[in-house]
């Protein structure tokens, strides 16, 4: 009988959303211009009204990029519905790409460690969940040339008129 490969739960990919957000934070404090993705985000429950005055009082660009990626961190479709936002607005199409590959950078190594767990199952104790942070961490660091750190991993994108898409895992 042939092993299965493993697979992630919808916890496991919650994480390693939130897990990307977290990673792309600074990037995406600079980048992101929250007030863009108000109505796309109260339209699909994402965000309340509240949050978004809430957003909207942060006295810089930053801060209320930081506070609404605080907000999306707290849904589990908040990424992917950010990323649709960002779809839709058409102006910032390279962030998707930069998401992108940091969720697959994730994913990849969380099924890596899901797979290292199911062979090794009996010797692994429960410091597990350290372990795979571990990983993320000594995983080998590139430099891109405009000087933002990349991981190498081979990762394969599904190409469409030049623009990686953004798959929701």
């Amino acid at each position: 009988m042939e092993p299965t490969a493993p697979s992630l739960t919808e916890e496991d990919l919650t994480e390693v959303k939130k897990d990307a957000l977290e990673n792309l934070r600074v990037y995406l404090c600079e980048k992101i211009i929250a007030e863009r993705h108000f109505d796309h985000l109260r339209a699909k429950k994402i965000l309340s009204r509240e949050d978004t005055e809430e957003i909207s009082c942060r006295t810089s660009s930053r801060k209320r990029a930081g506070k609404l990626l605080d907000y999306l961190q707290e849904n589990p479709k908040g990424l992917d519905t950010l990323v649709e936002s960002i779809r839709r607005e058409k102006t910032q199409n390279f962030l998707i790409q930069k998401i992108t590959d940091e969720v697959l950078k994730l994913r990849n190594i969380k099924l890596e460690h899901l797979k290292d767990g199911a062979t090794n199952s009996l010797s692994r104790s429960n410091s597990d969940e350290s372990n795979f942070s571990e990983k993320l961490r000594a995983s080998t660091v590139m430099y891109h040339p405009e000087g933002e750190s990349i991981f190498f991993l081979n990762i394969f994108y599904f190409k469409t008129d030049f623009n990686r898409e953004y798959i929701s895992i």
